[in-house]
């Protein structure tokens, strides 16, 4: 190889050294990463429950964003604003069952670390916090369990209820039997 051949292919790999180099510098490691929604997998037990999505707000009354039949994905928003992460409130609700309320809350992501060695004081202090990409939400996946109600369980034979002979009416001391 000649000199111009190889100081040709240094002076492209150089180019391409410094273009790389300045993109990392220009963006965060997180936004790289994982930019924009993050989806949450959500069923219950049993299946085929309503669940209804809340963007919970620092003042005021929570904001219904969806409601969805379980099981579903959803993708929502991970940051709420500069140096923000977003929480929801996901309220279950299936005939018989229980209404169930669970959050779903921002926490930091590993990736926003990643910023120290790769993308710099420009992805830790301004990217990342202004794209939200600072942020997961976690749980990333929910099998909520939802609990019969008092009068599912005791149309199915699965509970019983104890009552003071003088709280009866006169058809419900009629239909006693007495089993002692």
């Amino acid at each position: 190889m000649s000199d111009n051949t190889i100081k040709t292919v240094f002076n492209k790999l150089g180019a391409s050294v410094l273009a790389l180099t300045l993109l990392a510098a220009m963006s965060g490691c997180a936004s790289i990463v994982h930019n924009g929604n993050r989806d949450v997998a959500v069923n219950s037990q049993p299946s085929a429950a309503k669940v209804s999505v809340y963007r919970l707000e620092k003042e005021g009354a929570p904001t219904l964003l969806t409601t969805q039949t379980t099981p579903c994905v959803l993708s929502l928003k991970p940051g709420a604003g500069f140096f923000k992460g977003q929480a929801y409130r996901l309220t279950f609700e299936l005939a018989g069952y229980q209404p169930t309320t669970v959050e779903v809350k921002p926490k930091v992501s590993g990736w926003y670390f990643g910023n120290i060695l790769f993308g710099g004081l420009i992805g830790i202090l301004i990217v990342d916090p202004a794209t939200g990409a600072m942020w997961n939400l976690s749980p990333e996946k929910l099998d909520q369990p939802l609990s019969p109600t008092q009068h599912a369980l005791l149309e199915s034979g699965e509970a019983f209820m104890v009552k003071l002979a003088a709280d009866l009416s006169p058809a419900e001391a009629a239909a006693m039997t007495r089993i002692n």
